[in-house]
């Protein structure tokens, strides 16, 4: 992976729940990892699936491997503003040096 590439700044979060005076809980977005990645619009059977599960418009995310850090299904991604969810996290099976991730913004 060219380094050059990884132009896009991509945010994983999770949130993390505290309870409220009123006996609910309320959710607040906890930072994983910011870092940049390359990130390209798909169209395959990932992005039918994606629809089917009440996601719109699906990417494919690229992102360098670093130590202390595996992307989890559960995690959001933030990219261009918008939160995104992850539908699968795969690792490069040629190179081993990046993940790449099929994420998809849920629609409002």
């Amino acid at each position: 992976m060219n380094g050059g590439s990884l132009t896009k700044k991509v945010k994983f979060f999770e949130y993390s729940y505290q309870p409220d005076d009123a006996g609910g809980q309320i959710a607040t977005p906890v930072t994983v990892l910011e870092t940049f990645g390359k990130v390209k619009s798909i169209t395959s059977s990932k992005t039918l699936e994606a629809l089917k599960e009440g996601l719109n418009q699906a990417f494919e995310l690229r992102i360098r491997m670093r130590k202390g850090f595996t992307p989890k299904s559960h995690y959001s991604i933030e990219y261009k503003g918008r939160e995104m969810v992850i539908l699968k996290v795969i690792s490069d099976e040629e190179s081993s040096k990046e993940w790449i991730i099929i994420i998809a913004n849920r629609e409002s």
